[in-house]
């Protein structure tokens, strides 16, 4: 048997579509459709491999971004290679529609595909090749997303398209195909972005044909549209058009108008538009009978429009438009015209439910009769109502309502969106007595049509489903029942997932716990009290742990007597479980409590404690070894049997924590020995979730939506959160009791719909609480170390900075709380989700602007807390590069800090002033040591010359001894000499020290210091210490003094500058006043002033005199 050709066929116009021989092939990743939509828009060139990384993954790693292209490329690969499974065979051959090698990828333009784009650019100048080729076109490119390269693209192919029906308008206006005119216009319009020349292309269709009320309606139309959505007028080619057709078409019209009833053209008028409901109905029903019952309707609402008054202005169908000339009258026709159908018998006693619009407004006659928008005011008021129902307009109320008859009344409707109309509609119903006055919401465009029947919710958001949700949760019943399994074979099972937003919350609270409290009985379920405590480590995993277990104690001294227990001993858990096993006050079936850790991760992501990570850890491994499978052993004994254990535990994981549990051994090995893996949900069971909900309560799914969603969530893990928020955003704008496609889109979808909350959200707050907004969410994000970012508890007083923002910080937190955004507790505030995290764009912006000082803030956090905790302990503060790097931030950040980071900075910086001072204190008492030490050498040689002078004098007493005396006359001699030298080094030293000393309060005195330092063993040995040598060198590089003058002899009692700085003048104690040049230090003059000592200097203003001060006698 030969197979068929295999042909692709890809539609990107108006949706994403693939088929192969007419079967659609799934291409199940956002992803992975715009990668492939990207290839076959650019068939034929080679695309580079790091390019599309970076063009569709550019926020991630570079290495992350190959590996998601390799697998969007498996998966563009795996789909459309092959043929659907009823056309393929083992010897079908395989289409490369892909050519890759390790640099490049490309769609091969020779393969046997047909691209919808390519159509539509590909299309002839002739009008059928047009109309053709432009049925092709049915929306824009790649609805629904959102790449910076789908945008532009999307813009080129609809220039081309707004081209190519231009084209095909002028074409056919000169063919005058009028029929095929509208028809195109139309579709550019309804496809177009507010195309002007469609409108000008009805406008001359409609005045080719003599019709000047449609040739008005289109231009009406066009200047609508054209203020609604550009916010301009028609250009002046549009009005001349108009003005020159709509002269010709009144010229035409004047010989008709004798056919025309005498019609008001002045003061106001009002219209009345009618329509039979459910028409196509009744002609089914009766058949050849229908023209009897049309014609019993005509001629009574025309018998009635005689009574009141009224001028029939056109019937199209079973469709009347009347005029009035007092709005009394058209209020008087339209409650006996509803009379009348109501008791009149039509064939087969079939019931004509008519509807009508009513609105008093001025005229505007053309040859047809009335136009303008007051006529299209009232036709949509008419199509808006249901039927048996009269509608009416504020102004036609307003004319009658002091003159109504008794059995008449008002129904105020409120305002509504109609189509076309610009502005919201107030629309009243008039109830006639005897008839219906209860109907259907309007059929308007804001929703108001079916406002959102009352309800509870049945989707979560992003919240997880608890056990009081499980009559809400469905779609893991097999998972379910596999964990139940696990672990009634097992006292302990760890629950690990693939990736953040797997469902592991959910499925424990929600599915486990409430199946492990079940019991099958000859196939009956009775639930059974299973004492059950649900928790999550925080950042103090044993007090959270203590108050789980001790939540129904009337005393706190409970929860506090057990947190001392655990902190002391590891086995406090078991021992504590064990008592209320024994205790027959409390019937615990089984001797069994389950004790659930969710968010396993959180141990190592918020608890910084490593010794109380290592407790918690150690009373949970003890609690659940205790038990026949897990004896007790030591040395040389037989193993010792214990009674079972008191608890079931089960934890929850993220998988890409699970190299964590490395540096525990035990429990490592138990949960690699007792883990179960949470995978994506199938279809099926993502439909079931979706559906089952709703079913519960009640609600309905317009037809195609779920299919929309499955679509959209694809394969990819972690997106339940997101369709799961997605869910809940569409039931908020339900219409009725339908979650519909329109509100689906308008919640975002589900990759957008979180997004769209946050981004709606913070665009409410003003700009001071949107900074509020992002602090909180940059405090409660911890970013990872080589994972994903995780979301972090905070309590409310981290997050107020000052406390006179408390108030607007809480109303803040509410309005992110209302939302879902973040969620309050007595343990504190945390995103919602930490989906959240992931998707909103803005939040991911804020994050990677500046990870490194975030990083500095989270660890200047934690050490305040830190610091709160050890009672302010000096020890804890921070000192060094910490502190520097802290400062550093802080003081480029200054809102970003609580009270509490601001008290440890000012304590860090205040202790570090005073160990400073008390290190310069110390080396102050070094040096006099050093001073001390060089005197008790000092006098120590002074005691040697002395002996070496008794000893010279004995040598001349006793020339025996001349010898001897000799020999000590040295030593003493050296001795002296050794001395002297320690001395004046000690002095070098003191000197050098002192120069560093002073080296910032006085730098002129540190240089002489220095020098002196220098001279002090130069001058006798040529000699100088290394310490008197590296002070010179400090302070000479760091010294001020540019020049040294020696103006006087004694001291200088006064200097002055000149007034333009470039001379100094000098007076000294011997009456000489001099001047220099202040450049080169040249003396260039000197006087004798005074006897006495000069006081004080100064030049005049100009520079040209000087005055001198000195003490006389009197």
């Amino acid at each position: 048997m030969l197979q068929k050709e295999y042909l692709l066929h890809i539609r990107l116009l108006g949706q994403f579509d693939v088929r192969a021989n007419g079967q659609r092939i799934v291409i199940p990743t956002r992803a992975s459709q715009s990668l492939l939509a990207y290839l076959v828009l650019n068939a034929g060139a080679a695309q580079r491999r790091e390019k599309l990384a970076g063009l569709f993954w550019g926020e991630t790693s570079d290495e992350l971004a190959r590996r998601y292209l390799r697998n969007e490329l498996w998966r563009i690969r795996k789909a459309i290679q092959r043929p659907p499974p009823a056309l393929r065979d083992e010897k079908s051959p395989t289409d490369e529609f892909l050519i890759s090698d390790e640099i490049t990828i490309t769609f091969d333009a020779n393969a046997a595909y047909w691209l919808d784009v390519n159509a539509l650019e590909k299309s002839k100048d002739e009008i059928e090749s047009l109309i053709s080729n432009l049925s092709t076109y049915r929306g824009e490119l790649l609805p629904g997303f959102y790449d910076d390269w789908v945008i532009l693209e999307r813009e080129r192919v609809q220039a081309i398209f707004e081209n190519k029906v231009g084209l095909l308008l002028d074409k056919l206006i000169q063919e005058q195909q009028w029929k095929q005119v509208t028809e195109w216009g139309e579709r550019w319009i309804a496809l177009g972005q507010t195309p002007e020349p469609a409108y000008r292309a009805l406008m001359i269709a409609s005045a080719a044909q003599g019709d000047s009320s449609k040739l008005t309606l289109a231009y009406e139309r066009c200047v609508q549209a054209m203020r609604d959505d550009l916010g301009l007028d028609p250009s002046a080619e549009t009005r001349a058009l108009y003005e020159q057709l709509a002269k010709e078409t009144q010229v035409s019209a004047r010989a008709a108008t004798f056919q025309l009833p005498a019609l008001q053209t002045s003061g106001t008028v009002t219209f009345l538009f009618t329509d039979i409901e459910g028409s196509t109905k009744l002609l089914e029903a009766l058949g050849e009978e229908y023209a009897t019952l049309l014609a019993d309707q005509r001629e009574l609402l025309r018998v009635n429009a005689e009574k009141w008054n009224g001028h029939e202005i056109d019937t199209q169908g079973d469709a009347f438009f009347f005029a009035f000339f007092r709005a009394a009258d058209a209020i008087g026709f339209a409650a006996d015209s509803q009379r009348a159908l109501a008791a009149h018998p039509f064939p087969r006693g079939a019931t004509v439910r008519v509807r009508m619009g009513i609105h008093t407004g001025e005229p505007m006659l053309a040859r047809t009769g009335y136009v303008g928008m007051d006529v299209h005011r009232a036709a949509r008021i008419g199509a808006a109502g249901h039927g048996g129902q009269v509608l009416i307009s504020t102004s036609t109320r307003e004319l009658t309502q002091n003159d109504l008859p008794p059995e008449l009344h008002f129904l105020d409707l409120g305002e509504h969106k109609l189509k076309d109309l610009r502005y919201p509609v107030h629309i009243f119903q008039l109830t006639i007595e005897g008839l219906p006055s209860e109907f259907p919401p309007l059929k308007s465009l804001d929703g108001k049509a079916e406002p959102p029947a009352p309800g509870e919710p049945p989707f979560k958001g992003l919240d997880f489903f608890d056990e009081s949700d499980a009559a809400l949760f469905f779609g893991r019943e097999a998972l379910t029942e596999k964990l139940a399994r696990a672990v009634q074979n097992s006292q302990f099972l760890a629950v690990v997932v693939g990736a953040s937003g797997s469902g592991k919350s959910s499925v424990v609270r929600a599915g486990l716990i409430p199946a492990l409290k079940t019991t099958t009985d000859n196939g009956q379920r009775a639930t059974e009290e299973l004492p059950t405590f649900v928790l999550t480590p925080t950042a103090h995993p044993l007090e959270a742990l203590a108050i789980a277990l001790t939540r129904e104690q009337a005393s706190v001294i409970a929860t506090t007597t057990l947190l001392d227990d655990l902190q002391k001993d590891p086995r406090a858990l078991y021992f504590y479980l064990r008592r209320q096993f024994v205790d027959s006050r409390l019937q615990i079936a089984d001797g069994k409590t389950l004790l659930v850790i969710d968010q396993f991760e959180e141990l190592f992501t918020l608890c910084n404690d490593e010794f109380e990570r290592e407790q918690f850890i150690d009373n949970l491994l003890y609690a659940i070894t205790q038990s026949p499978n897990h004896p007790s052993t030591s040395s040389g004994h037989a193993p010792v049997p214990r009674p079972p254990s008191p608890v079931t535990l089960i934890l929850t994981l993220r998988a890409d924590f699970y190299a964590h549990l490395a540096q525990y051994p035990e429990l490592r090995d138990l949960v690699a020995q007792h883990q179960e893996y949470i995978g994506p949900m199938n279809s099926d069971e993502l439909r079931r979730a979706i559906e089952e909900p709703a079913r519960v309560g009640g609600w309905e799914f317009e037809p195609g939506l779920v299919d929309l969603m499955l679509r959209d969530v694809g394969d990819e893990p972690g997106t339940l959160p997101l369709l799961s928020h997605a869910l809940l955003e569409t039931w908020k704008r339900r219409s009725g009791h339908t979650l519909t496609v329109k509100s689906y889109q308008d919640a975002g979808g589900v990759r957008g719909a979180i997004a769209h909350t946050a981004d709606s959200t913070y665009e409410q707050l003003n700009p001071a609480q949107q900074q509020i907004a992002r602090n909180i969410f940059l405090r409660l994000t911890r970013l990872g170390e080589g994972t994903e970012d995780t979301r972090r508890r905070a309590t409310m007083e981290e997050l107020i900075p000052r406390a006179e923002d408390a108030a607007q910080v809480r109303a803040v937190v509410t309005t992110l709380a209302d939302a879902r955004l973040i969620t309050t507790s007595e343990q504190g505030v945390e995103v919602a989700h930490e989906a959240l995290i992931r998707e909103w764009g803005t939040l991911r912006e804020w994050l990677n602007q500046d990870r490194d000082g975030l990083r500095v803030h989270r660890h200047l956090t934690d050490a305040a807390h830190e610091w709160q905790l050890l009672e302010r302990d000096a020890g804890a503060l921070y000192r060094g590069a910490h502190l520097a790097q802290a400062r550093d931030w802080a003081q480029a950040n200054p809102d970003a800090l609580n009270e509490q980071e601001r008290a440890f900075l000012k304590a860090s910086e205040e202790n570090e002033e005073r160990e400073a001072r008390e290190r310069a204190e110390q080396q102050q008492r070094e040096l006099l040591a050093a001073q001390n030490l060089a005197e008790t050498q000092s006098r120590a040689a002074k005691q040697l010359r002395r002996r070496a002078v008794f000893l010279a004098g004995a040598l001349l007493v006793a020339l025996v001894l001349a010898s001897l005396a000799l020999f000590l006359s040295n030593q003493a001699r050296q001795s002296a000499v050794a001395a002297q030298e320690n001395e004046r080094t000690a002095i070098a030293r003191e000197l050098a020290a002192s120069a560093l000393n002073s080296l910032d309060s006085n730098p002129e005195q540190s240089i002489l210091l220095a020098m002196q330092a220098v001279t002090t063993t130069y001058s006798i040995n040529q000699t100088t210490t290394k310490e008197a040598v590296e002070a010179l060198h400090r302070v000479v590089q760091n010294s001020r003094l540019r020049l040294t003058l020696h103006p006087n002899t004694g001291n200088n009692g006064s200097v002055a500058f000149s007034p333009d700085g470039k001379r100094l003048a000098t007076g000294g104690e011997n009456g000489q006043v001099k001047l220099w040049d202040v450049t080169s230090g040249k003396e260039l003059f000197s006087i004798p002033a005074h006897e006495k000592a000069i006081w004080s200097v100064a030049f005049s203003p100009a520079g040209t005199r000087l005055a001198t001060g000195a003490t006389m006698e009197l």
